[in-house]
């Protein structure tokens, strides 16, 4: 739970690691129209509310509005289900940087 806890909010303009930071950006999330931001940030605050951690989800490869979708059906999750999904997205947010760095690490070596 403490890993879960620790998350950063979707969204959120906060203090983020530059990975997360970056993934946000990239998802779209960054450049969000005011009511768009307020409408994820009320989900937000819905969803940590009910599960008592922030929303995670790898938002690699994905759309503003599809993260939207996403959090608004894992707000019908039991919190059973959602602590399960919430650890498989980690799992993913970890992947992706794994093989990201991977991926650039072996390119340097290679020159």
């Amino acid at each position: 739970m403490t890993l879960l806890c620790h998350h950063p909010d979707l969204g959120s303009r906060l203090t983020m690691s530059e990975h997360s930071v970056n993934e946000q950006k990239g998802a779209g999330l960054g450049t969000l129209p005011a009511a768009e931001q307020q409408e994820l940030s009320r989900d937000n605050d819905r969803y940590k509310g009910k599960f008592g951690f922030p929303f995670i989800i790898a938002v690699k490869g994905k759309t503003p509005e599809e993260i939207g979708k996403a959090l608004k059906e894992r707000l019908e999750h039991t919190p059973e289900e959602e602590f399960r999904t919430a650890l498989e997205e980690v799992y993913l947010i970890s992947w992706y940087r794994l093989t990201s760095w991977m991926e650039q690490n072996m390119t340097e070596e290679r020159v």
